[in-house]
């Protein structure tokens, strides 16, 4: 009969201590959803840029580090792609062929480019977010 009771003793506190787990884990991390960011169970906009989103990283130092090389990559990503668009226009509306062709080049190698530069920037989008909810759930 004791053990019967020491056994629910310790279940009953097992659940408890999940229960507080999951409660934190609910409320505390955050995740995407249709390109906005939920945290207890509400839908936040991240702003342009991730401004907003930014500041639920300050909770994390290396989250908040991985974030803002985020930032940098993908203002980088946008400029590069401007660039691109801009080019691929003029080189269609100009009639000479050389620099018609310079111009296409121009818009290749900027998009070559910025194919890494978008891969690297969403890797450090999803580990700035993973290592926020790591750290908040110390």
């Amino acid at each position: 009969m004791r053990i019967i009771i020491v056994f629910i003793i310790i279940i009953s506190g097992i659940t408890s201590i999940h229960a507080q787990t999951t409660d934190k884990y609910e409320k505390e991390t955050i995740y995407m959803q249709a390109g906005k960011y939920a945290k207890n169970d509400h839908l936040y906009s991240p702003g342009f840029l991730g401004k907003n989103l930014k500041q639920e990283m300050t909770i994390s130092p290396d989250a908040l580090d991985v974030f803002e090389k985020y930032q940098k990559s993908i203002k980088w990503g946008i400029a590069l792609s401007s660039l691109a668009l801009i080019s691929a226009v003029v080189s269609l509306s100009i009639k000479d062929k050389s620099v018609s062709t310079g111009l296409f080049g121009i818009t290749t190698a900027a998009v070559i480019v910025n194919y890494p530069l978008a891969r690297s920037s969403t890797k450090n989008f999803n580990k700035a977010i993973w290592l926020r909810n790591r750290d908040v759930l110390k």
